[in-house]
C-alpha cells in the first residue's frame, strides 16, 4: 500500500514535469516561429519601409526561397493576392504586426472554432438582412447567441 502511494506520487510528479516541459516547449516553438515569420516579412519588404505593399507579397513567387518558406507556413503561393487581401487593414499595405498576427491565423487547416466563429457571423448577418427586407428590427434570440442556428 506505501509502495503504491509512492509510486502513484512519482508517476503524478512525473507527468507534472511533463506538462511542465511540454508547455516551456510549445512557448519555445511559438517564440522562434516569430522570430522565422519576422525575418520573412522584412525579407519581403524590399522597400525597407516596414510595410508590405501588394507588388512586394506578389514578388514571393518568383524567389525560389521565398516560396518554399510560404509552402512550408502552409501557404500556397497561388493564394498571395487573397492573403494580402486578408491581411490588410485597407490602407493599402501590410504591417508587420497584421503580418505576424494574420499569418499566425491562416497556417495550416481551418480550425473548429474558427469555423463556429465564421457561421456564426454568416447566420447573424442573414437575421440582419431578413429584418431589412421585412422592415422589422432584428431580434437577438438565445437560439442565435447560442449559435445553434448554424
Amino acid at each position: 500500500s506505501v509502495i503504491s502511494a509512492v509510486f502513484v506520487q512519482s508517476t503524478m510528479k512525473v507527468a507534472q514535469q511533463d506538462q511542465e516541459l511540454l508547455i516551456a516547449q510549445k512557448q519555445r516553438d511559438r517564440e522562434a516561429s516569430q522570430r522565422n515569420l519576422k525575418a520573412l516579412f522584412h525579407e519581403i519588404d524590399t522597400s525597407g519601409d516596414g510595410f508590405l505593399s501588394r507588388p512586394e507579397l506578389l514578388a514571393v513567387v518568383d524567389e525560389p526561397k521565398m516560396a518554399l518558406f510560404m509552402h512550408a507556413l502552409d501557404i500556397d503561393t497561388k493564394d498571395l493576392t487573397t492573403l494580402f487581401d486578408l491581411l490588410d487593414d485597407g490602407d493599402g499595405e501590410i504591417s508587420v504586426e497584421e503580418f505576424l498576427g494574420g499569418i499566425g491565423r491562416l497556417r495550416g487547416a481551418a480550425k473548429a472554432i474558427d469555423m463556429a466563429a465564421v457561421m456564426a457571423s454568416c447566420s447573424k448577418i442573414e437575421n440582419m438582412i431578413k429584418s431589412l427586407e421585412s422592415g422589422k428590427p432584428a431580434l437577438k434570440s438565445r437560439k442565435s447567441m447560442a449559435m445553434k442556428d448554424w
